[in-house]
């Protein structure tokens, strides 16, 4: 008895891979000193894989990708900030030139204390179903009235400068 066609189709699809923006995401909190008193706020990082973008090319024939940003904070429902911006990649003269430079994005905001609700949304320019959705909580302590440490920042790559 031979495979009928559902299981050709079967295994025609499993060799297609859907390709989404991939991309880690890291957040600390911290306290800066604002006059006399501390203030919380939020290191929010990200650096997207670029091989997972769609490309278009400029005037001059260059190569540049382009993520939209949409960064938002809660409290409950409530915004306490928001952010949404486009990040451009540096116009370079091949995928090889582009699959080399990662996308890497570092903001601060400073935020209330509480139980924050982070939620990064990176969308494609070239392609708006090509998306990135990222959704984390956190607390954010008032500051301590003695001697304290904020988070840990995790470290990827250091360069000398």
């Amino acid at each position: 008895m031979r495979p009928g066609p559902g299981i050709f189709i079967l295994l025609l699809f499993c060799g297609i891979r859907t390709m989404a923006i991939d991309a880690v995401v890291s957040h600390t909190v911290f306290y800066k000193e604002t006059g006399a008193r501390l203030t919380p706020s939020v290191d929010a990082y990200w650096q997207i894989n670029p091989n997972t973008l769609h490309y278009t090319t400029n005037a001059d024939k260059k190569l540049l990708g382009g993520v939209r940003t949409d960064l938002v904070f809660l409290i409950g429902t409530e915004k306490v900030k928001e952010d949404h911006y486009i990040l451009q990649t540096i116009p370079r003269n091949s995928i090889n030139e582009l699959a080399h430079h990662s996308i890497i994005e570092l903001k601060r905001y400073e935020l209330p204390a509480g139980m924050i609700k982070m939620r990064l949304l990176l969308t494609d320019m070239a392609d708006s179903s090509n998306r990135f959705v990222y959704i984390d909580s956190f607390m954010v302590a008032p500051p301590a009235e003695k001697t304290f440490y904020s988070e840990i920042e995790l470290l990827d790559t250091a360069y000398a400068t």
